[in-house]
């Protein structure tokens, strides 16, 4: 069982963590990208989401960016990949954001 909740300041080292360990197996982004990937500047101005288990431990996240229904955001934890949390916190933005939503994707990605 997972809970989809806004994230707060408590969540930011286990968000900052998750990130970084996506970015830093992205062979599309130079090296010094990969050192350098600060979430909370990567994510300004954007409301995030974060799944959790009971423990309340992050296993993912989502961030967004309200206006344009864009997705900017969509990470979960290695050890929790294929287990429907990416797939729960896209329903949980079913009854946040108006669809069509956006979604930005670097095409070696």
């Amino acid at each position: 069982m997972c809970l989809i909740r806004p994230a707060t300041l408590l969540d930011s080292e286990s968000i900052q963590a998750i990130f970084s360990a996506a970015i830093s197996c992205a062979p599309w982004l130079a090296p010094e990208s990969r050192l350098k990937a600060d979430f909370a500047k990567a994510s300004e101005g954007e409301i995030l989401f974060v799944c959790c288990n009971r423990e309340n431990d992050v296993l993912g996240f989502v961030s967004i960016y309200e206006p344009d229904s864009f997705i900017h955001h969509l990470y979960v934890a290695r050890h929790c990949q294929r287990l429907g949390i990416g797939a729960a916190l896209l329903k949980f933005l079913e009854a946040y954001i108006i669809k069509p939503w956006h979604l930005k994707c670097v095409a070696q990605n």
